[in-house]
């Protein structure tokens, strides 16, 4: 079962046990005013609160929403009330078996809807044969009908009987003149004719439309059973009021008992409807009915407003929210991309380390490989990125690239990036690769014996300048590489770059450091090189690490120098610290 549903039963079951306690504090009053509130809670189970709350919101739509922040608490508290039917698409629970369920339950509900509408409508068949069969007829002075009721009389045995629910006909049983009285039988019309002034028949279709639907709530039939019980003693106290006979009107009601069959379904009002032991006892006894004093009609009225008005202000000032959360949701939901791209191949010969910035909502990348941009892309060190053509590592690019719901001089942490660099080598390098577990061999950096001789990084160096705006930098020359504020994630980075395997750090370091490599920077004088200088030992390995691996890779279209320059490529890296 939906939770939609549950969420339309539950209210419902709630609006129901409201009435009843209304109509307990109702119960010296008269009985047509406890029927419509019986009424009300059958139609609450065809009409969820969501509807109103619609109704509200699409008001809201033509106005300027302004609530407070205590008034958008409150309407918080009475959406989790009101809530129903409300979230299209949503379900609480998936899964195949999940659906099996859901549709077996479907399949019951229709089974026993179709039964019991088939129940139903048999019955009315009959009663609707005998109709067609029954004969026009007039009733004989002193007794009197209402002239636009038409009469008919009919063989069968059945009780008499309003049918019909836009143009009721009274059907009467041959030769009941001759088994009542003719104040009796006047009694007995004129309970009828309460009926057909009441709309019982209308009310009753209704009722039963409730319970073919809601088969399987026991609600929904006592509600039945107790419409049916307040209409026809509504009925009883209308005739009394007429006739104040009630020894003649309890006579007539129980010989149409004695010798007529009782109407089986509730549509087709009769007079023998509901508890008759009690129904004649409360006629015998007379029982004061009080009307409706000035306050509980203000009180009724104020009550049903109240619960009228509660789902249509919540549609009326959640709207607004609601909007908001949607443009958020979209919002949250657009694709993540870069604005503006601008690509070209780089044409410097000179053997400067390529670098990759991420800043002032932008991305500009020179001498870069596009393994180094995927990595980047995917967070992880180029030597994780495995597969993909022999030219990934050649040629290289130049590449800038601008977001403009950033914006210039806002710092975004390199994940907020991610998605736009996926987006632009999706979009330019037909890029495609997914996440692996493979078997590599890698290197371990680890401290040596005699402990590192790196050198913290610090706000102010002696005769030179801090790095500007705090940021980390490398800069590689023939014969030197000179880094500041790095951190070991960048050292591991540059090393299994030099390396081209995948570099771990095992050395438990913090913090960021300055140090200068300078020698024949190759893969083979590297690990002699960072063990003399940094105090770092190399040692091979062969471990399970997470890869990225590429699946397809095309060059891109390249665009023109001018374009280029207009979205402020070429930005410098990180300016060597002066010795």
């Amino acid at each position: 079962m939906s939770a939609t549903l549950l969420d339309h039963l539950w209210q419902s079951t709630l609006f129901a046990l409201a009435g009843a306690l209304v109509t307990l504090a109702l119960r010296r009053n008269e009985a047509r005013v406890r029927f419509w509130v019986w009424f009300a809670a059958a139609a609450k189970f065809l009409i969820p609160f969501s509807l109103l709350s619609v109704l509200g919101s699409q008001f809201s739509e033509h106005r300027t929403a302004q609530a407070a922040v205590p008034v958008q608490a409150i309407v918080s508290v009475v959406q989790q009330i009101v809530e129903p039917l409300a979230a299209p698409g949503v379900t609480r629970h998936s899964g195949t078996a999940s659906s099996s369920v859901e549709a077996v339950a479907l399949m019951v509900w229709g089974l026993g809807c179709a039964l019991l509408l088939l129940r139903w409508g048999v019955r009315w068949m009959r009663i609707r044969a005998t109709l067609v069969n029954a004969i026009p007829a007039t009733i004989a002075a002193p007794v009197t009908v209402n002239r636009r009721i038409p009469v008919k009389l009919t063989a069968e045995l059945w009780e008499p009987a309003v049918i019909g629910l836009f143009r009721p006909v009274l059907l009467l049983p041959a030769g009941i003149a001759d088994r009542l009285t003719t104040a009796q039988l006047q009694s007995v019309i004129a309970h009828e004719i309460c009926h057909v002034r009441r709309r019982d028949n209308l009310t009753a279709a209704l009722q039963m439309l409730v319970e073919a639907i809601f088969w399987f709530h026991p609600l929904v039939w006592w509600i039945g059973a107790r419409m049916v019980e307040e209409r026809e003693r509504a009925c009883d106290e209308g005739v009394l009021a007429m006739w104040n006979q009630p020894e003649v009107y309890a006579e007539g009601i129980l010989k149409v008992c004695r010798f007529y069959v009782e109407s089986k379904l509730a549509c087709v009002a009769g007079v023998s409807g509901a508890d008759l032991k009690k129904r004649v006892e409360i006629i015998m006894t007379q029982r004061t009915v009080l009307r409706l004093n000035v306050g509980r009609k203000v009180l009724l009225a104020a009550t049903t407003g109240v619960t009228l008005a509660i789902p249509v202000v919540t549609g009326l000032l959640g709207a607004p929210r609601a909007a908001a959360e949607e443009t958020a949701s979209q919002t949250a939901a657009a694709p993540a991309v870069f604005e503006a791209v601008a690509i070209r191949k780089h044409s410097d010969q000179s053997h400067d380390m390529g670098w990759l910035i991420l800043k002032d909502g932008g991305l500009s990348a020179q001498r870069a490989s596009l393994r180094m941009v995927i990595a980047a892309a995917y967070g992880v060190n180029a030597s994780r990125i495995v597969g993909g053509p022999a030219w990934m590592d050649t040629p290289l690019y130049d590449i800038v690239a601008r977001a403009d719901n950033f914006g210039p001089g806002h710092d975004i942490p390199p994940a907020g990036f991610r998605p736009r660099i996926q987006a632009l080598l999706a979009s330019r390098f037909g890029l495609i690769a997914h996440p692996d577990t493979q078997q590599l061999s890698v290197y371990a950096l680890r401290v040596d014996e005699n402990g590192p001789k790196l050198k913290s990084n610090t706000s102010e160096f002696p005769g030179r300048e801090p790095s500007p705006d705090g940021r980390r930098g490398v800069r590689m020359t023939p014969g030197q590489l000179i880094a500041t504020a790095v951190d070991m994630h960048i050292v591991t980075g540059l090393l299994d770059r030099q390396l081209g395997k995948p570099v771990l750090d095992h050395t438990g370091l913090k913090g960021q450091y300055d140090f200068t490599l300078t020698g024949s920077l190759t893969a083979q004088s590297l690990p002699a090189i960072v063990h003399e200088q940094l105090g770092l030992d190399i040692e091979p390995a062969t471990v399970p690490l997470d890869v990225i691996v590429v699946d397809q890779l095309q060059e891109p279209t390249l665009d023109t120098a001018e374009e280029f320059a207009r979205l402020g490529g070429g930005v410098p890296p990180l300016p060597v610290p002066k010795s």
